[in-house]
């Protein structure tokens, strides 16, 4: 990645961070509830039927597991109109590999093409990397993870 390193560090004037994500695959927050309640007795059901088929599905995913590449996966979450939303929004339009570039004092997430990056989203926001996320201000996050 020192192609892209080499832009940024031009464009910024400081040193930076690469980490290459590879192609992301943007998904919802399952946890965002909506106001809509099923009634108890659909709960009820939904909840037992929740129990009985997870033990099949994660056997299906330790038998299938070893075949495929995982694609690591953007979830936004937090109020629905964060940064992180807006962000999720970008990443699905892309097709190519994601990097994250890190700065002193900025953050940017960039689709890797020849001949320089093209930038997804370029701000302030804090990054951790385990697990690898980005966090702003208005309390919206961004998980990138594997799936």
């Amino acid at each position: 990645m020192g192609q892209v390193e080499q832009y940024f560090e031009g464009q910024w004037g400081e040193p930076v961070r690469v980490v290459v994500l590879g192609r992301v695959k943007v998904r919802r927050d399952r946890r965002r509830q909506t106001d809509r309640s099923l009634g108890c007795v659909a709960e009820v059901v939904l909840e037992i039927l929740a129990h009985l088929t997870w033990p099949v599905a994660a056997l299906w995913e330790f038998v299938t597991v070893p075949k495929r590449r995982r694609k690591p996966v953007a979830v936004p979450s937090g109020p629905a109109r964060g940064q992180a939303f807006a962000v999720a929004a970008g990443l699905r339009e892309c097709g190519g590999e994601i990097a994250v570039v890190r700065g002193a004092a900025r953050v940017a997430l960039v689709e890797v093409r020849d001949p320089e990056p093209v930038v997804v989203w370029e701000g302030r926001a804090q990054w951790s990397s385990s697990p690898a996320s980005l966090y702003w201000e208005d309390g919206s996050m961004l998980l990138l993870a594997p799936r």
